[in-house]
């Protein structure tokens, strides 16, 4: 199972693994920004994801900056 997410207008590297992650870049102002990343209630067709985001070196956080809640869907094939 594979799920694919795109931040706009931020270049980001990922560390962790299993359900948790950080994430470090620079925001289009150039501001360092850290989100720590949260997956849970995963499941084969659906999962959830929170992230904390802090913009002052982790001195302070935003608790659910960001939340995805994300269910794989079933493509229809074109009847004929």
């Amino acid at each position: 199972m594979r799920y694919r997410i795109l931040l706009l207008a931020l270049s980001y590297v990922l560390s962790g693994s299993g359900p948790a992650a950080a994430q470090r870049g620079r925001s289009a102002d150039g501001r360092t920004m850290i989100l720590k990343i949260r997956y849970f209630d995963i499941q084969p067709n659906h999962f959830r994801w929170t992230a904390d985001q802090s913009s002052d070196g982790s001195r302070t956080w935003v608790r659910e900056y960001l939340r995805i809640e994300a269910t794989r869907r079933v493509a229809k094939s074109a009847s004929p």
